[in-house]
């Protein structure tokens, strides 16, 4: 669901491997679900950031996984 966000939204992910960062670019996306990569035990945080052509909203509430033993990827779905 898009919430209002048009299609030319831009939603930057943004990983980190603790709250508190450093953090790095995952990817840029327009659509709201993403599939990213992670290596498996480790722990990762994300927060997403919505772009509009000048317009940068401030970066959501980070949001943690543990990445289990045989998993290698993550879907995200964005409540934009």
């Amino acid at each position: 669901k898009r919430e209002g966000n048009t299609s030319s939204t831009q939603f930057i992910v943004e990983s980190a491997t603790s709250d508190a960062g450093p953090w790095t670019l995952a990817t840029i996306t327009n659509s709201t679900k993403a599939t990213l990569q992670a290596t498996p035990g480790q722990f990762i945080t994300y927060r997403v950031v919505a772009k509009k052509g000048n317009d940068v909203a401030d970066p959501t509430d980070a949001f943690s996984f543990w990445v289990g033993s045989g998993e290698s990827s993550v879907s995200l779905s964005i409540a934009a």
